[in-house]
C-alpha cells in the first residue's frame, strides 16, 4: 500500500472516531438535557403543590371561596394580617404557648375538614 492510501485511510479512520465522538457527545448533551428538564419538572411540580396547600389553607380559615378560589376578604387587608403574623412567628419560639394554641386550633380545623370530607354521600 502506497504511503498516500495509508494517510488517506489513517484520515478517513481519525474522521470516523470523530464523528462517533460527535455523535456520543449530541447523545450526553440529550440525555443532560432530559435530566435537567426533569429535576425542574419535578421542582416545578413541588412548587406548585406547596401554592395549591397554602390556598387551601385560606379556604379551610374561611378567608377564600372553595369553589371559586376567590378571597372572602380584602386582599391588601389580608396582606397586612399575613405580614404581622410572618413577623410573630419569626420572634415567637416553636414551644411558646401562643405557637401551641395556634397549632392545636390548626390541627382541629384540619382533622375536621377530613372527617367533614370523608363522610359517606360527600365523594368519600
Amino acid at each position: 500500500m502506497s504511503d498516500e492510501a495509508a494517510l488517506s485511510r489513517r484520515r478517513a479512520e481519525a474522521q470516523e472516531r470523530v464523528e462517533k465522538a460527535k455523535t456520543r457527545l449530541d447523545q450526553s448533551r440529550a440525555a443532560l438535557a432530559a435530566v435537567t428538564a426533569r429535576e425542574s419538572n419535578a421542582a416545578r411540580k413541588k412548587r406548585t403543590r406547596g401554592l395549591i396547600a397554602a390556598g387551601g389553607l385560606l379556604v379551610v380559615a374561611g378567608l377564600a371561596d372553595g369553589d371559586t378560589g376567590e378571597l372572602k376578604v380584602d386582599p391588601s387587608a389580608l396582606l397586612g394580617a399575613l405580614l404581622r403574623l410572618a413577623k410573630a412567628f419569626e420572634t415567637l419560639p416553636l414551644e411558646d404557648a401562643t405557637m401551641t394554641q395556634f397549632k392545636t386550633v390548626g390541627d382541629a380545623a384540619l382533622a375536621s375538614r377530613e372527617r367533614t370530607r370523608k363522610k359517606p354521600g360527600k365523594g368519600g
